[in-house]
């Protein structure tokens, strides 16, 4: 089900969810999608929104590079949550078949990166998203080791994909460099403060990250896509650490 706030783009987000759907052959689906992760709506579609959205900030339509570089952001990100959930709740922790298969399954979400980005001719952009997965486990290595490392742990975790959803987005659809560069601080900035509202901290933090994230989004083409970017910021800003309760469209 997808939000509101990205209604613009559901066709999009749909073929995005399709293309994972196919991928993920041998793999229990309703288990892995629904009783595991159970992830909320915003959730699961900022990820692979935010590069759709970039895209859309210079190209009107987008091809199906744009939606296979979406699924590999997507992918990233859901390997994230199954080995997050392992250690999350006890009763899974007493079934170390299940825990197994979900570490398996999150490993082989990182490996089908490579061969959708082999597919869609993108190799050459293997390499940021695996520095990208660095950073995400350093910052969850980070959290692990002391909460007085939480905002450079979230910056990592949660702000680094999705920097990079937006630079390889624009990339992707022919930002320059200049370009690509506010996309990135844009996308650090809302996945900070997306990070933020995910673990329900740093009210104050949000709505600064969530403000400076506007000021880079006014330096970006006017297009329509610029005005989704900015509803959802506001929408983020309004719901607060409600939003995985609220945002259903």
């Amino acid at each position: 089900m997808i939000t509101k706030v990205f209604s613009s783009i559901q066709q999009d987000i749909k073929q995005v969810e399709e293309m994972l759907m196919l991928s993920l052959k041998g793999v229990d689906k309703s288990f892995l999608l629904d009783k595991w992760l159970n992830v909320p709506p915003i959730h699961a579609v900022i990820h692979p929104a935010s590069v759709i959205l970039a895209a859309r900030l210079f190209k009107e339509k987008i091809n199906e590079q744009v939606i296979t570089l979406a699924c590999a952001i997507q992918y990233i990100y859901l390997g994230l949550c199954l080995h997050q959930k392992i250690n999350e709740n006890k009763e899974r922790q007493r079934t170390p078949q299940k825990e197994q298969y979900a570490i398996l399954v999150g490993d082989s979400f990182y490996c089908q990166n490579l061969a959708l980005l082999c597919r869609a001719n993108l190799t050459a952009y293997i390499q940021p998203l695996a520095e990208v997965m660095g950073e995400i486990n350093l910052g969850s290595i980070l959290l692990l080791k002391s909460q007085s490392f939480f905002t450079e742990a979230i910056q990592k975790e949660s702000g680094a994909l999705v920097a990079c959803a937006c630079r390889l987005g624009g990339r992707v659809a022919g930002a320059t460099v200049g370009q690509e560069n506010i996309l990135a601080k844009f996308g650090l900035k809302l996945g900070t403060a997306f990070g933020f509202l995910k673990y329900q901290r740093e009210k104050e933090q949000t709505c600064k990250y969530l403000n400076k994230a506007k000021e880079d989004l006014a330096l970006l083409p006017p297009e329509k896509a610029r005005d989704t970017l900015s509803d959802l910021i506001d929408l983020l800003m309004n719901q607060g650490t409600k939003i995985e309760q609220r945002l259903v469209g």
